[in-house]
């Protein structure tokens, strides 16, 4: 008799949730707004379609760099006090205005 040591895991759920998050991430490719994610230290983890478009960096160019530098993005206040206390005290996510020196790569204007 052979014995058999191990684990069986079922990784359906997990591949269902991976499934649904990328057809929620080809559904926010599809908007004609600018949508990026960032995490924590501000690296840019999501860059859609209308990123690219009003931006001038195609998604490869963009993930994971660091928004700040890529968009030279002015924070009112400096972003550590606004993620530590915003985030902290809500236990939600970030929501905020921010200016930009620029349009990006593009050097466009509102009006374009």
């Amino acid at each position: 008799m052979i014995k058999w040591v191990g684990a069986a895991i079922d990784i359906d759920d997990r591949k269902r949730a991976e499934e649904k998050l990328r057809q929620q991430a080809e559904v926010l490719d599809l908007a004609y707004d600018a949508i990026l994610i960032l995490d924590l230290d501000g690296t840019i983890e999501f860059w859609n379609e209308g990123a690219a478009r009003l931006y001038g960096w195609a998604k490869q160019e963009a993930m994971e760099e660091s928004a700040r530098s890529l968009l030279r993005t002015e924070f009112p206040e400096p972003l550590q006090e606004q993620l530590t206390g915003r985030v902290a005290r809500s236990k939600q996510c970030f929501t905020g205005g921010t200016g930009h020196c620029g349009f990006g790569r593009k050097h466009s204007s509102i009006e374009d």
